[in-house]
């Protein structure tokens, strides 16, 4: 109903109410992280309409750090929205701000720090990303790339116990087969 409400009020024009039925909304909600996120969410789109900059700004870290945690699309909002000159201190903000939480990791690979990937990934010991990211890390750090793939096949290897948990290390002796063959494959 309150969503309904919104919808009316915003195609009236009448934006100031608008934000203050989401302001309620949020006061409302505030034990329903579904609801805050979406409440976020229009406050975003609502901000940006009127061309609050600071507010929208506001309503895109509250997203990124808190209602939707690491969101994908929300930090690439961000990168477009701050712009290539001012993107790298603000990524290093989200970098530092997220740094203790796993949603971090897609982060680093949606923007190719696989320096950052690979270290991270070391210390929480959640390879997934790394090996689906093999053939555009191996280039830059080989190395690191065969050494955690041994680390992770030996583990699961020590785990083993069913037909399926063969067939994925064998899947993931077969990615690392081919890994090692494209790093020792002459240049011309």
């Amino acid at each position: 109903m309150r969503n309904f409400k919104a919808d009316i009020l915003w195609e009236k024009g009448k934006l100031s109410e608008v934000e203050k039925l989401l302001q309620e909304n949020l006061v409302i909600d505030q034990a329903d992280p579904y609801w805050l996120s979406e409440w976020h969410e229009l406050l975003k789109i609502l901000y940006l309409q009127m061309q609050d900059i600071p507010k929208y700004e506001g309503e895109l870290w509250a997203l990124l750090l808190v209602h939707n945690k690491g969101s994908e699309s929300i930090f690439l909002e961000m990168k477009n929205h701050f712009g290539a000159e001012k993107w790298p201190a603000v990524k290093e903000k989200i970098y530092q701000k997220l740094a203790d939480s796993n949603e971090i990791e897609k982060l680093f690979a949606l923007e190719a720090d696989w320096r950052l990937l690979l270290d991270h990934t070391k210390q929480t010991g959640n390879f997934e990303l790394v090996l689906r990211h093999a053939e555009e890390i191996k280039a830059a750090f080989p190395k690191e790339l065969i050494q955690i793939f041994t680390e992770v096949i030996r583990a699961e290897a020590k785990t083993a116990d069913m037909r399926p948990k063969y067939q994925q290390i064998a899947q993931k002796l077969q990615k690392l087969k081919k890994l090692l063959v494209a790093l020792w494959q002459p240049v011309f």
